[in-house]
């Protein structure tokens, strides 16, 4: 097999994390599956090898998280293609832990996508907002327009060959260090990948469409054309699948998280009865 899937969480989200992940599985089963992090329980490494996901602690980094935002976990997804790469994969595919996937997506990967494929959602200066005029200062020489967009983090398709060759970790690393010493630190993931996009402008970037990182911003989706979208992605503001309060008879966004045999997800297990 040269794919695989990865994630990265604490070890308080490592079930949601698994359970995101398995939905790929769902998909395309014979994907490896792995979860990133700095620490996991004896409990969710239970879950793990139940569940066939490996597991890799990640136990010293130069990434730190003094934003509280998001965990420093966040950023270990870029430093995870070196370890995949190393195991033998050539290309794989970062999700984020509230993500579901709804249908198979081995069509990118057997493609020639570039460095890095994924929904071009957000533009450039929304994303930096105040920080944009500091960041052109410090990082002087060519960039991609302002008002062009970024890849949405959520799901991001990697080229490993790509990415060992071209150092991307390196790179994103010093990205990391300047921010954070010149009063912009990046407070996640998301704007630290888009700034390597933004000064980076020789890595190739493909734009898979919405429908591979479909933000899910209210329950339910009355009107959705939902038959081409490929994965769902639950952000910050929209409605968790395992919130206890949401009521909702939708399986596939339901059904998945229910693979977790913890006190959590009995709620919905009740509520899927009632639904079937």
């Amino acid at each position: 097999m040269q794919y695989c899937v990865f994630s990265t969480s604490d070890d308080n989200y490592a079930p949601m994390a698994i359970t995101s992940l398995l939905t790929c599985r769902q998909q395309m089963p014979d994907l490896p599956l792995f979860l990133f992090g700095s620490h996991f329980s004896a409990t969710t490494k239970q879950l793990a090898s139940r569940k066939n996901v490996e597991l890799v602690e990640i136990m010293q980094s130069d990434f730190t998280q003094s934003l509280k935002t998001y965990p420093v976990e966040c950023f270990f997804w870029f430093l995870a293609p070196k370890t995949l790469k190393n195991r033998g994969f050539k290309k794989a595919v970062f999700i984020d832990g509230d993500i579901c996937c709804g249908k198979p997506f081995g069509e990118v990967l057997n493609s020639d996508f570039g460095d890095f494929a994924g929904y071009f959602e957000t533009r450039f200066i929304d994303m930096f907002q105040n920080d944009l005029g500091k960041i052109n200062q410090l990082w002087q020489g060519q960039k991609r327009l302002k008002t062009s967009k970024s890849i949405q983090s959520g799901v991001v398709f990697i080229d490993l060959v790509a990415y060992e060759r071209q150092q991307i970790a390196a790179k994103i690393i010093e990205l990391f260090k300047i921010s954070q010493q010149n009063g912009i630190p990046r407070p996640g993931d998301d704007s630290l990948f888009a700034l390597l996009q933004y000064l980076h402008t020789e890595l190739k970037c493909t734009n898979l469409g919405a429908e591979y990182d479909y933000i899910v911003r209210r329950l339910p989706l009355k009107g959705v054309q939902t038959k081409n979208i490929i994965f769902y992605h639950f952000t910050g503001l929209s409605p968790k699948p395992w919130t206890p309060w949401l009521k909702i008879g939708l399986k596939i966004w339901l059904e998945p998280w229910w693979y977790l045999t913890l006190p959590r997800f009995w709620h919905f297990r009740r509520v899927w009865r009632r639904l079937k």
